[in-house]
């Protein structure tokens, strides 16, 4: 058993590293996001999901077909297959920058990427 700092390996320790490090960042992404990210965006936000994008969705639809004049209703949806992969890099980074990002996180979101 490690009784001592030297005991410790150096892998060990910049795996607890790493991941408050990713904690850090993600909350400071989210602070930021926050006042972006359109109140109808149901993905990669705390505590609401595509549950909640369904049931928003019924309630849209039965509100509209509760009018007198609406007959009927037709949905279209759109599925983009590896959609992040089509990212360019330079664009979402211009992006980062104009919403009012940190630049430390502007500059670890370049250098991941990079290829």
């Amino acid at each position: 058993m490690p009784l001592q700092y030297k005991d410790f390996r150096p892998i060990s320790v910049l795996f607890h590293l790493g991941k408050l490090a990713e904690d850090i960042i993600i909350k400071k992404v989210r602070n930021t996001l926050s006042n972006i990210i359109d109140p109808s965006q149901f993905a990669y936000e705390n505590k609401i999901g595509t549950v909640d994008a369904l049931i928003r969705l019924l309630n849209d639809y039965t509100s509209e077909l509760d009018k007198p004049s609406v007959k009927f209703m037709q949905l279209a949806g759109i599925d983009f297959v590896k959609a992040f992969d089509r990212l360019q890099p330079p664009i979402l980074i211009d992006k980062i920058r104009n919403y009012g990002f940190n630049e430390n996180i502007t500059k670890l979101v370049a250098n991941i990427q990079k290829p």
